[in-house]
């Protein structure tokens, strides 16, 4: 992966742990938002943002994003029809061939100013050009401003982020930096539906619930790591993938369960584990499910190293405005994932507000059965970024 996105999701993950419960987040997301609020940020404001965010400083590190976002444009970009069929048996299966390599992966990335508040221009450029955020400006004094973003964050999300800011913003805000996410694609290898069936979840806390968990043998990428085991699923051409990493003890915290596993994630052993993975037949078992979570990230953020912004007096972010009354009041953020046998939506919107080979056939599988609590992650293997991040400890829960 690149090494700042890891290091800043490794971060905020090791952050994030101590939150109880279910967990769905795009690292992604929240470091791109931050990094168009650290072009405004001056002196040591900025020194602590590109710092935690594993940015260089300066123009190098908006470059560094453009062309990672770039490329996820093209990803995006939906391939073209084949041509006609001689045959025409054969056109239905040119189409469903298009179909299973088609990766929708939306990035939009939108500032809202106070009406009447001026920005400099080469903050508003440089977020234009980079990061395709064109200025709209609102009236902070009135919930009609955040009812506008709100409808705007829906429409980039296929209107799974439906409430962004479900509170009214306050009146002193000059600045809302939004970006959105948005990714639905089929697994290359679906799980076949009738092999789904009801079978125990086992929570971690001695109890367990009835889920469908989906079944399939095929051959992916595995890992042994260090008391657990991670799974690759690729989607459409392999470019985007989900890792599923799977702790040996049901147990959230015995030894080798998922609060080890989340620790071991937290101190940057992700890039470990990818390099492990190698081929094999696996009988895979994993349930369908959904995880959602809506976050404020303040203190989140604090630990990982963002202070002064939070601050006032303190934060400078006169590249913005040319004043230094300006400091971020909040950063919140939803993210969504929903799994099934056919493949996987994922959705997540952050806003800062800134107020004043493959193994043999005959071998046999192994056996990964993820029926207690996981960490998954929705990983571009390409530029090795994580969109997506989050943990299953209970499918029934809401």
């Amino acid at each position: 992966m690149s090494d700042g996105d890891a290091k800043f999701a490794a971060a905020l993950h090791q952050a994030m742990q101590p939150r109880a419960g279910n967990l769905a987040y795009s690292p992604a997301s929240v470091r791109i938002a931050l990094a168009m609020a650290a072009a405004g940020a001056r002196r040591e404001t900025a020194a602590e943002m590109y710092a935690a965010l594993a940015l260089p400083e300066g123009e190098a590190g908006h470059s560094e994003l453009g062309a990672t976002l770039a490329g996820w444009a093209a990803l995006a970009a939906p391939p073209s029809a084949p041509p006609a069929a001689d045959a025409s048996a054969v056109r239905p299966w040119q189409e469903e061939q298009l179909e299973r390599k088609r990766v929708v992966l939306r990035l939009a990335n939108r500032l809202w100013a106070q009406q009447g508040h001026p920005l400099r221009g080469a903050f508003t450029n440089l977020l234009d050009e980079i990061y395709r955020a064109p200025l709209g400006t609102v009236d902070f004094r009135h919930d009609a401003a955040r009812v506008t973003i709100n409808r705007w964050v829906a429409e980039a999300t296929d209107q799974k982020i439906k409430d962004l800011l479900a509170n009214r913003i306050a009146p002193d805000t000059k600045l809302v930096i939004t970006n959105a996410v948005y990714f639905k694609a089929r697994w290359r290898s679906p799980f076949e539906p009738r092999a789904t069936a009801q079978q125990p979840f086992f929570t971690g806390d001695g109890h367990s619930v009835a889920v469908p968990l989906m079944r399939e043998t095929a051959h992916f990428k595995l890992a042994r790591i260090d008391g657990a085991m991670m799974l690759e699923l690729p989607y459409g051409d392999g470019r985007l993938v989900m890792d599923v990493v799977l702790p040996s003890a049901r147990g959230v915290g015995a030894p080798q369960g998922l609060r080890e596993v989340e620790a071991a994630y937290g101190k940057g052993e992700l890039d470990a584990w990818v390099s492990a993975l190698g081929p094999a037949r696996v009988d895979v078992s994993l349930p369908r499910f959904r995880a959602a979570s809506s976050l404020e990230l303040v203190n989140e953020l604090r630990a990982v190293g963002i202070v002064r912004a939070f601050e006032y007096p303190g934060a400078d972010f006169s590249g913005i405005d040319g004043t230094t009354e300006l400091f971020i009041g909040n950063v919140v953020h939803q993210a969504f994932v929903a799994v099934d046998e056919n493949g996987t939506e994922a959705a997540a919107a952050t806003a800062v507000v800134a107020r004043a080979g493959a193994a043999l056939v005959s071998d046999p599988p192994v056996v990964f059965r993820a029926d207690h609590p996981f960490l998954f992650f929705i990983r571009d293997s390409e530029s090795k970024v994580v969109l997506f991040a989050g943990r299953l400890v209970d499918p029934g829960a809401t």
